[in-house]
C-alpha cells in the first residue's frame, strides 16, 4: 500500500470567488497544482462554530449546507494548494490525515 496524504475542507457553499463557488475554484486549483485526486461532497446536515444545524434538502439543491472537499496526494503535494487556501478560505475548517491507498495511477 502507498501511504499518502487527504487534505480534507468543510467549506460553506455559498462562499464565491470570481463568480463560482469557493469549493470550485478550490477544485480548479488543486487540478492546475497537478494534485492526484479531489472530490466535491455536498453534506446531508452540518454545524460549525457559528451556525445552527442546517440539513441539505432535496428540493432545495442551493441551500447553504457544507460543502466537503477531500484531496489526496503526497505531502509535499498537497502543501502547494496551502497558500490558495489561506488567501480565500475565510471560513470552514481543513484537516489532514494519513491513508493508505490500495490503488493509485497518475
Amino acid at each position: 500500500m502507498l501511504k499518502l496524504k487527504k487534505l480534507v475542507i468543510i467549506l460553506n457553499n455559498s462562499i464565491y470567488l470570481n463568480g463560482e463557488p469557493l469549493y470550485r475554484e478550490i477544485l480548479k486549483k488543486a487540478c492546475e497544482l497537478d494534485i492526484s485526486g479531489g472530490t466535491a461532497m455536498p453534506c446531508l446536515e452540518g454545524f460549525g462554530a457559528n451556525t445552527r444545524l442546517k440539513k441539505k434538502h432535496a428540493v432545495n439543491l442551493n441551500s447553504i449546507a457544507p460543502i466537503c472537499l477531500q484531496l489526496i496526494d503526497t505531502e509535499e503535494k498537497i502543501a502547494l494548494i496551502y497558500p490558495f487556501l489561506e488567501q480565500h478560505l475565510t471560513k470552514g475548517i481543513v484537516y489532514l490525515e494519513d491513508v493508505e491507498v490500495m490503488k493509485f495511477n497518475r
